[in-house]
């Protein structure tokens, strides 16, 4: 027995190993995004540079400076730092936790695998939007890792036992560090305070004064984030805080907005319905009536199943149900003396719940809420595994390892072939900087990636400044496959995408303007001006638009086309170069060659 025991644990760590090395290996290949290409240089111009560029992003941009130089900081040393801050903060989470519940040592392999095992199964736009995403990195998993030892300080110094010397300071600082991270986070360590603050009132212990000091720093941290012009001014915009009607507006469709959110992959459904599973198992270890978390725990599980087959009103009653939900599962966590997997289960649902008012609809809010569940999860499972026979404690987790890996091969593919058009993007602009030009790879996968350097003038610009080149640099962006494009004769550093029809999308203004046109842009559409006529591009479903004219003879025409696309320049399908503006395209034999050319 002693030796299956000790395979079993071998296996087990094998198990946590395997699942972290995915998530370090896919964070050391991960390409930069948005903001990234700003923050990598904040450090880069001397002391001088880096205090006139935090000051410029304190008062312009938003307040979270604490959060934002951790980024700055990781941009500037390179992927080696922002894989091992991966992993100590993903390890951290479920490690704290474990710490917290005073769980015997033997049980953290398991914890760790199988928390490695769901930050792997997270749907995808939170991985790319949230944990891969440097910047967005240090919004969301680093300030829910420091909550997590928030939480962990606060369990052990209000616990029965000795209060141990420096506790008092240790509250100060966690508290007042975990408040100045961000508007979300510091509003959860706020939470986490607050409620260890109500268990030792619950429990009847004169420990009272160490969470209270915790929630007033946590506050006065939070306070530095709201000094901020740019923090406190986007609050009232994007709460509607100003008439107490509007604000309860904006919970509504908060709510709704999550709600789609949480429907929009299957994937969240079923990490919510496996908590629920966990957390009904762990119940029923506890009453000798078993019926009742059994049936509770189906039912929880089916609400979370069927939320993404729902139709829209009924998946946002569904939605608030499974709060709700969360809300009971927490209190018998509790009861139960569960203490500690209750905890995270309310910072899950203050997570979500603080930010219904705002206008915050991507899916990377809702990660320190996946986040808080994963290590609630992990406590849970690692328990139950314990107390399982040792051939599913040894066969369960590589089971779940190997399963997670297979799902998510395609993701590793995409990630991997990103990295590769990355190293030959930074190889073009290593030859920049001796030929003075730089020819930029398009090729990315951005199912495995948030953005390019190249979605709007803003990165474009700040991705030369990034890699040291002058924002005068010429570039011609190629990609495998396309052709270069010709106007009048006069080569164009825009590229041509296929427009899904055998054709290519071809970019707007720099063909319109120099054959005497101009490109006016609209909420839903663009009207592009010729001196004798008006072409009129209407946004119409999401893939699609319809193109309308006069021909030289009066009559009306409209024409189908892909919607257009933008990225550096808006692109449009080349059958309104030749139908809607009279243009001719041509093209080479070996396709390589797109001539654009006004009629004679």
């Amino acid at each position: 027995m002693k030796s299956k025991q000790l395979s079993a644990s071998t296996i087990q760590i094998l198990a946590a190993v395997t699942a972290f090395a995915g998530i370090v290996f896919l964070m050391w290949i991960s390409v930069y995004s948005a903001d990234d290409f700003w923050y990598s240089t904040f450090l880069d111009g001397g002391l001088a540079s880096f205090l006139e560029l935090t000051k410029y992003h304190y008062e312009i941009f938003n307040g979270r400076v604490l959060v934002h130089l951790a980024a700055q900081l990781i941009l500037h040393l390179g992927n080696w730092a922002f894989s091992l801050v991966g992993l100590l903060c993903c390890a951290a989470i479920p490690l704290a936790a474990l710490r917290a519940a005073q769980r015997p040592r033997s049980q953290a392999a398991a914890c760790l695998a199988v928390f490695g095992v769901g930050v792997l199964a997270l749907p995808r736009e939170l991985l790319v939007e949230g944990l891969f995403w440097r910047s967005a990195f240090c919004n969301y998993v680093l300030p829910t890792a420091m909550v997590a030892g928030e939480l962990l300080v606060l369990v052990r110094v209000t616990g029965p036992g000795k209060t141990r010397f420096g506790a008092f300071p240790a509250c100060v600082l966690a508290g007042f560090l975990c408040g100045a991270t961000t508007e979300q986070s510091g509003l959860v360590a706020m939470a986490a305070a607050g409620l260890v603050g109500l268990w030792c009132l619950v429990k009847n212990r004169r420990k009272l004064a160490y969470p209270a000091v915790a929630l007033l720093c946590s506050a006065a941290g939070l306070m530095t984030v709201f000094l901020s012009p740019a923090t406190y001014s986007r609050f009232f915009r994007e709460t509607k805080a100003a008439k107490l009607s509007s604000f309860f507006d904006s919970l509504q469709s908060g709510l709704e907005s999550q709600a789609a959110l949480f429907a929009a992959g299957r994937t969240a459904s079923i990490l919510l319905a496996l908590l629920f599973l966990f957390t009904a198992l762990a119940l029923m270890r506890t009453t000798e009536k078993r019926e009742l978390p059994l049936a509770a725990g189906g039912l929880s599980m089916a609400a979370a199943l069927l939320s993404p087959f729902l139709p829209k009103g009924v998946q946002t009653a569904c939605y608030a149900l499974l709060l709700a939900l969360l809300l009971l599962w927490a209190v018998a966590l509790t009861s139960v003396s569960r203490c500690v997997e209750g905890l995270l289960l309310l910072l899950t649902l203050t997570s979500v719940l603080v930010m219904l008012p705002t206008k915050s609809l991507s899916a990377r809010v809702l990660l320190p809420a996946f986040l808080y569940a994963l290590a609630a999860a992990a406590l849970l499972l690692s328990g139950e595994l314990s107390a399982m026979k040792p051939i599913v404690q040894t066969a369960a987790l590589p089971a779940a390892v190997l399963g997670v890996f297979l799902f998510r091969l395609p993701f590793f593919s995409g990630c991997w072939g990103n990295y590769v058009t990355d190293r030959l993007n930074a190889s073009a602009a290593d030859e920049a900087h001796e030929t003075g030009v730089l020819y930029y790879c398009l090729d990315y996968d951005m199912d495995c990636t948030y953005t390019k350097p190249f979605d709007d003038g803003y990165y474009y610009n700040t991705y030369l400044e990034s890699e040291g080149l002058a924002p005068d640099t010429t570039v011609y962006f190629y990609g495998e496959g396309r052709p270069v494009i010709y106007v009048n004769g006069e080569r164009i550093s825009s590229p041509a995408f296929p427009d899904g029809e055998g054709g290519w999308m071809l970019p707007l203004r720099d063909i319109v303007e120099p054959m005497g046109g101009s490109v006016e842009l609209r909420a839903t559409g663009v009207i592009v001006h010729f001196p004798d006529r008006e072409v009129v591009v209407t946004y119409m479903l999401s893939h699609e638009a319809q193109i309308a004219w006069t021909d030289a003879d009066g009559s009306s025409r409209k024409l189908d086309v892909p919607k257009p696309e933008h990225y550096f320049e808006m692109l449009i399908g080349e059958r309104a170069y030749t139908e809607a503006f009279g243009l001719t395209v041509s093209s080479s034999s070996d396709g390589m060659r797109l001539d654009v050319t006004a009629p004679d």
